[in-house]
């Protein structure tokens, strides 16, 4: 269980927990998840390039299409099935490393990056629809990168693939604006 009680009491709906685990020798390419995200660091460290969300237009933001696949009759291999319309993953075609890229995307000279590095022990809040590309770096005792992270529904959505959506408030935390309602108003009729 996260260990996050300001988080997990107050009002944030966990809906995935991951582990990762490797060599610390990995790149997360430049993307966004719709989660609210909490990353801690157990072994290694991961260098984190962030971009608000703002900057979709600036990133060229992209989307790889989800698809269907099946095993071939000799079981050797797979093969794609269906090309489904449905997003499963948002990304960017820009290599924030390769200042080549500002020539091919020019708008990408104008995106704001935020760096960060968290260590071991650390943990960073990720708000989702935050653009980021992840370094690992392995431990300095031994070579490995171990992270565990939590993926919360989101307070904000948006629709995807859409460049130029806007996001708005998540109806599932509609209670929790509810609730900021209520005590507002105790908080008026206390007053008078």
């Amino acid at each position: 269980a996260p260990q996050f009680p300001w988080a997990t009491s107050s009002f944030l709906q966990l809906d995935v927990a991951n582990l990762w685990f490797g060599d610390g020798k990995s790149v997360g390419k430049l993307h966004f998840d719709a989660y609210e995200n909490l990353m801690t660091m157990v072994s290694g460290q991961k260098q984190f390039v962030l971009y608000d969300p703002s900057d979709n237009t600036r990133l060229y933001e992209g989307h790889i299409r989800e698809a269907q696949y099946e095993m071939d009759a000799s079981g050797d291999g797979f093969y794609r099935r269906k090309l489904m319309e449905s997003t499963s993953m948002v990304n960017s075609p820009v290599d924030i490393n390769d200042p080549a890229d500002v020539t091919r995307y020019p708008r990408f000279a104008q995106a704001n990056a935020l760096r960060c590095t968290v260590n071991e022990g650390d943990t960073l809040f990720v708000p989702s629809f935050w653009w980021h590309e992840v370094i690992s770096t392995p431990a300095t005792h031994e070579a490995r990168n171990v992270a565990v992270n939590y993926w919360y529904k989101p307070l904000y959505t948006k629709d995807f693939p859409c460049k130029s959506c806007r996001v708005r408030f998540n109806l599932a935390y509609e209670h929790v604006l509810r609730s900021l309602r209520s005590k507002k108003e105790e908080q008026s009729r206390d007053e008078l």
